[in-house]
């Protein structure tokens, strides 16, 4: 059935364990046709993120592009309502989109700049195979401790507002 051709790798920590974090996952096919995937960066893509090993664990806050692999080699089974043996096999090969959550928490404030985003972009976009980059703007919530805290949140906004309406020209994904 739908959801039913599921990867995912996660870890727990806390007090006995009691907290499960996802590092990745991906599910295909979903209700109403193609595949989700959640890839879990804690620092946003980039050359100095990169490391050549991954763990699925507490802390490590870097990425590979064996991650990556194994979200667009995924392979599943579309269901065929009529039997079981004109099921299709599929492999996901690439996303259309990706909605890329900038860490806030995890990267402070300063750290987050218009050249950082621009080459996470590119960098998802490139090992992800997505034309499309949906960027939220950052929440106030409990990482926002001061008045400059929120000032700065507020020029970050502004500047992703900057990128959607005047984006950069390089990289494969749609501006």
């Amino acid at each position: 059935g739908f959801e039913s051709n599921r990867l995912a790798r996660t870890y727990r920590n806390g007090r006995e364990n009691e907290n499960v974090h996802t590092c990745f996952s991906v599910s295909a096919p979903v209700r109403g046709g193609g595949v989700f995937a959640f890839w879990r960066i804690a620092t946003l893509m980039s050359a100095s993120t990169w490391r050549a090993e991954f763990k699925c664990q507490h802390q490590w806050t870097t990425w590979n592009e064996g991650q990556a692999k194994r979200l667009i080699e995924h392979q599943y089974t579309e269901p065929d309502s009529r039997s079981v043996q004109n099921q299709l096999n599929y492999t996901v090969h690439n996303f259309d989109c990706i909605v890329m959550r900038i860490p806030h928490g995890w990267l402070k404030l300063p750290e987050i700049t218009r050249e950082r985003i621009v080459e996470a972009i590119d960098l998802a976009s490139s090992h992800l195979g997505a034309e499309t980059v949906i960027i939220p703007t950052l929440q106030f919530n409990n990482n926002v401790l001061s008045q400059s805290d929120w000032k700065a949140l507020a020029r970050i906004n502004h500047m992703l507002r900057g990128i959607a309406r005047d984006p950069p020209k390089k990289g494969k994904v749609k501006r």
